[in-house]
């Protein structure tokens, strides 16, 4: 397996190259990904895994203060599989810029990730994405609820109907507070069995 990590963040580069770049199955691309290639400001949090290039991305509720910006280069999806092929899962985890990058992409992918909020905010885009996937011809979906592991559905879901169920059938789905719902939303290629 290879794995092909695409971190805008100048100043996680070096601790990545120093717990990764052992491996020759792992390469690191100082990007960030979007919708046209060009440059972007990234705007940078204390805790870095919360950085984007959205400047009004919150966690949940509550805004988190940017500490610096910088600009950093950006590349479609299409232009990353022109240089490292087709992946088989694509994880997105961009911090609110997550149709950005999906804009960015035009062939299905045989699995991608993207996170998903249940905020009022949050919901036409992840409306968006799904629709984006549903436009390039992938299948099914599941979900990770929160910081989970496990697929939440037993079997896997026509991704229209849940395109067209989003946000309602999830909020009835997951237990808990809406406010305070997120996960990934895992879309996989239309197959001939869905299991």
């Amino acid at each position: 397996m290879r794995v092909v990590a695409f971190e805008p963040n100048p100043q996680l580069l070096p601790e990545l190259r120093a717990r990764c770049g052992y491996s020759f199955r792992w390469s690191l691309v100082p990007t960030a990904l979007g919708s046209v290639p060009g440059i972007a400001t990234l705007h940078i949090r204390q805790a870095h895994g919360l950085s984007s290039l959205d400047d009004d991305w919150q966690d949940g509720n509550r805004p988190i203060p940017v500490v610096s910006r910088c600009h950093v280069p950006v590349v479609t999806l299409d232009a990353a599989i022109a240089s490292f092929g087709v992946p088989f899962f694509c994880k997105i985890d961009v911090e609110g810029w997550e149709l950005e990058v999906l804009t960015g992409l035009t062939q299905a992918i045989p699995l991608v990730s993207f996170e998903f909020h249940l905020l009022d905010k949050d919901i036409r885009k992840t409306s968006a994405c799904l629709q984006r996937l549903v436009d390039l011809g992938m299948g099914h979906v599941n979900i990770i609820p929160g910081e989970g592991t496990a697929l939440y559905y037993p079997k896997w879901v026509a991704l229209g109907d849940f395109a067209k169920q989003f946000p309602a059938g999830i909020k009835k789905s997951l237990p808990g507070d809406p406010q305070n719902l997120y996960g990934d939303i895992l879309v996989k290629m239309l197959d001939p069995v869905a299991n």
